[in-house]
């Protein structure tokens, strides 16, 4: 008898994004294979497995469906009868493509998680540096789509992008977004809870100074800052129910993201510190709180600030999204959601070999979300006297 029923690990937590039935069947597909099983095996009876691991009956039917639409075993009618191996597990190794095209921090653990799973499971990775392609990008990514199984991605919501995203999925190359998603593209994606990092920063913000919180940043795209921005109306609609947020509390970057991306940093810096120092302008009360989209946002706005007369951590307070090696290094420490992109880029790997084994799931939008933490630094904090509050995180 295979011990499947020994180690089963559910990771509820970081992996709240993943089903737990999918988790099983993962997990009974593995000991098949590490067991190198003949076919005519019977597994334990379902309701053994249900005592054995605390599930309901559909969580474990539903991982079991999996394994038979895979071909691996049969469920059979009969009391007591587990479900029957058709066929022995063989792991396969796949070519995983990953599109990088910036050299920032973000991305270079992005790399690290796609390349820690990559490594775990014998597959291979061909990283594609298109930072150099710049508008070329679509370009690069149909080129090279016939050398992989599957391409893990960093989307842009550009007509351009989208096209040669269904080209090479018309050739049968999986896709899987990280960081962001696209509206209207069936495509899975790993990315941060940013909606959860856009509450908790704001929740933090009024609770700390009681008062409303201004939000700093785009609204619509990416859909990664779209998710904060939701976050951050939400923690306000809890809060202050009379106000009108979007009129009053809302200063939104209309940036085009592909212009955002690649044109030179002063392009779209420039305007954002100007409007910034114009948003701030009209803030006739005596505190201030933004929460921002993003640390380079939070940067220029506490720089706004600053030209603005106001003193961060006196009557100004900011938080960033991102946790750039930066916040640390400011004159003011800046506050900041940190989202952890080496789990992100794990996840995002582990999604893409699940969809290249089970190609029914490639036309679903499946959303694994990764916890985020925010970091508490001088920037949104008040200070004592001329002292800090010291760094702590929640």
């Amino acid at each position: 008898m295979i011990e499947i029923l020994e180690n089963l690990e559910i990771d509820s937590g970081r992996g709240k994004g993943r089903p737990i039935y999918e988790q099983v069947a993962d997990h009974i597909r593995e000991k098949i294979c590490s067991s190198n099983i003949s076919a005519g095996v019977r597994l334990p009876a379902i309701s053994q497995m249900m005592r054995e691991w605390n599930l309901a009956y559909p969580t474990i039917k539903s991982a079991l469906e999996i394994l038979e639409s895979e071909n691996i075993l049969r469920c059979e009618q009969g009391r007591g009868k587990g479900p029957l191996i058709l066929k022995p597990v063989e792991k396969k190794s796949y070519r995983f493509a990953f599109h990088r095209w910036k050299n920032e921090a973000q991305f270079i653990n992005l790399e690290k998680g796609i390349k820690a799973f990559v490594e775990q499971n014998n597959h291979e990775l061909k990283v594609i540096d298109a930072y150099i392609a710049n508008s070329c990008m679509p370009d690069v990514l149909t080129s090279e789509s016939e050398n992989f199984d599957g391409l893990i991605v960093y989307p842009i919501a550009t007509e351009e992008y989208i096209k040669a995203i269904k080209d090479i999925q018309a050739l049968g190359v999986k896709v899987v977004f990280v960081d962001r998603f696209i509206e209207g593209l069936s495509i899975g994606s790993a990315s941060a809870d940013n909606f959860s990092g856009g509450y908790t920063a704001t929740t933090h913000l009024i609770e700390t100074h009681n008062c409303p919180v201004y939000y700093f940043g785009n609204t619509l795209q990416p859909t990664s800052a779209q998710m904060r921005y939701q976050g951050w109306y939400q923690a306000m609609k809890e809060h202050f129910t009379h106000l009108d947020f979007n009129s009053d509390y809302l200063w939104e970057i209309f940036a085009d993201e592909s212009r955002y991306n690649w044109c030179d940093t002063n392009d779209w810096e420039q305007p954002a510190y100007e409007m910034a120092l114009k948003s701030l302008s009209k803030v006739d009360s005596e505190k201030c709180c933004v929460f921002c989209s993003n640390d380079d946002a939070a940067r220029i706005m506490t720089e706004a600030a600053k030209d603005n007369n106001r003193v961060p951590g006196v009557d100004f307070f900011v938080i960033g999204f991102g946790d750039k090696p930066f916040c640390e290094r400011l004159d003011v420490p800046l506050s900041s959601v940190a989202q952890f992109d080496q789990e992100v880029g794990y996840a995002a790997a582990e999604l893409l070999e699940s969809i290249i084994e089970r190609p029914s799931l490639s036309n679903r939008m499946i959303k694994r979300i990764v916890p985020v933490e925010l970091k508490i630094r001088a920037s949104s904090i008040k200070k004592v006297g001329s002292e800090e509050l010291s760094l702590k995180s929640i």
